[in-house]
């Protein structure tokens, strides 16, 4: 999944941030969350994927994944790589 998530991420295909992707014009195709995103913001973030039927994934260490440190969401706009990322995380 690191290996997409760096595609996305020169590609310019990321959305970083709770806010940033709520108030988007772009719709993500899919969601990545840190585990350790906080239960208010988690809550928050699944209505929105409930409302807009956007699958998100659960990952350890976010951080690391996108070489950026406090990231703890993103959404990813290109779909193909959308598709990759949860397709690779339900294996």
């Amino acid at each position: 999944m690191k290996r997409y998530l760096g595609l996305a991420i020169r590609a310019g295909e990321i959305i970083f941030g709770l806010d940033n992707i709520i108030g988007s014009k772009k719709r993500p195709y899919a969601i990545v969350i840190d585990e350790s995103l906080h239960e208010s913001s988690m809550q928050k973030i699944r209505n929105y994927c409930a409302k807009h039927n956007v699958p998100f994934v659960q990952v350890l260490n976010l951080e690391d994944m996108v070489s950026k440190i406090g990231v703890k969401i993103i959404g990813v706009t290109n779909k193909n790589l959308a598709e990759q990322i949860v397709n690779r995380k339900e294996k």
